[in-house]
């Protein structure tokens, strides 16, 4: 791995101001020599204590099921409330934002959208509390167009100023 250092950049239309010093990204030598960034989600702590709330409550029904020996009576209860722990921890632990090659690939749990650098109109911060990928509501919009079709989504970066930055340089070269 090379680390590069970059420095500020000003993103127009009012929306973000960011001064980054410096900024570290790994260079890949396996991915033809284009350079590859990770962001994880950041995790509202809310969010985390609802899951560890609801994974609490399904080990307690696990533990009763085995106390009283009904596990094997019942084996699809068991199976069930074992795939919804996992399911609901899945999106913590694979929630992530890629930027590599010109475009910007969004994963969260089985979905996947890959957004060309090309086509990001703008970025700006939000609060909205619909669903997406992000764990947080401290959050991005991103708008694009796909297809000739004004679309968005939101994404919640732990390092956003470092997201927002990685987004403009890209789409700069």
């Amino acid at each position: 791995f090379k680390l590069f250092s970059l420095y500020s950049l000003m993103m127009s239309n009012e929306v973000i101001a960011i001064r980054v010093s410096c900024i570290f990204y790994a260079y890949n030598e396996g991915y033809g020599g284009s350079i590859m960034q990770i962001f994880r989600s950041k995790k509202d702590w809310w969010v985390i204590a609802f899951l560890v709330c609801m994974s609490g409550l399904l080990v307690q029904l696990l533990l009763v099921m085995y106390s009283k020996g009904t596990m094997q009576a019942y084996p699809l209860h068991t199976a069930v409330y074992v795939l919804t722990i996992i399911v609901i921890w899945w999106p913590v632990l694979n929630t992530r934002y890629q930027i590599q090659n010109d475009v910007l690939t969004i994963k969260s749990m089985w979905l996947t959208w890959r957004i060309p650098l090309s086509c990001i109109e703008q970025v700006q911060t939000t609060d909205h509390s619909i669903i997406a990928p992000a764990l947080s509501l401290k959050r991005l919009r991103i708008d694009y167009v796909e297809a000739g079709i004004s679309k968005f989504v939101l994404v919640s970066p732990k390092q956003q100023q470092a997201f927002i930055q990685a987004l403009n340089l890209k789409a700069l070269n």
